[in-house]
C-alpha cells in the first residue's frame, strides 16, 4: 500500500522524481498536449464527473485531499485537527443562535427579578 504519484488523465503511476513541476509541465505537454493549457479547476471538475458526483462537492473533494496530504506530511494528530476547520467561515447560523439563547437568558433574568 505504498501511495504514488498518479496521472489524473491517463492514470499512468509516477515515480516520486516527476512530482518536481518543471517534469509534470513536460509530461503533460508531450502526453497530452489538448490538455496542457487547461486549468486545475478543469481536472478537479473532470474527476468529479467521472466519479459521478455533483459539483457542489468540491469543497469535500478539497477536504479529503487537504486531509490526505495534511496526514502524509504531518502525521494524524495534525490530520484530526484540520478535520475540525469548518468548509466555510459563515457562521450565521451559529451567531444568531448564540444572541437567540443571550436573549432568552435576558429575558428568563428579567422574569425572575
Amino acid at each position: 500500500g505504498v501511495k504514488r504519484p498518479q496521472c489524473v488523465l491517463c492514470q499512468e503511476i509516477f515515480s516520486n522524481e516527476c512530482m518536481k513541476p518543471s517534469k509534470r509541465k513536460c509530461y503533460v505537454q508531450q502526453k497530452h498536449p489538448s490538455e496542457a493549457g487547461k486549468s486545475t479547476d478543469y481536472f478537479t471538475h473532470q474527476e468529479l464527473a467521472r466519479a459521478k458526483k455533483p459539483h457542489a462537492t468540491d469543497a469535500a473533494l478539497l477536504l479529503a485531499t487537504t486531509m490526505d496530504v495534511v496526514r502524509e506530511l504531518l502525521g494524524e494528530e495534525a490530520a484530526r485537527k484540520v478535520d475540525c476547520v469548518p468548509l466555510s467561515d459563515n457562521n450565521t447560523v451559529s451567531s444568531c443562535i448564540g444572541d437567540m439563547a443571550n436573549d432568552i437568558t435576558l429575558q428568563l433574568l428579567e422574569q425572575v427579578q
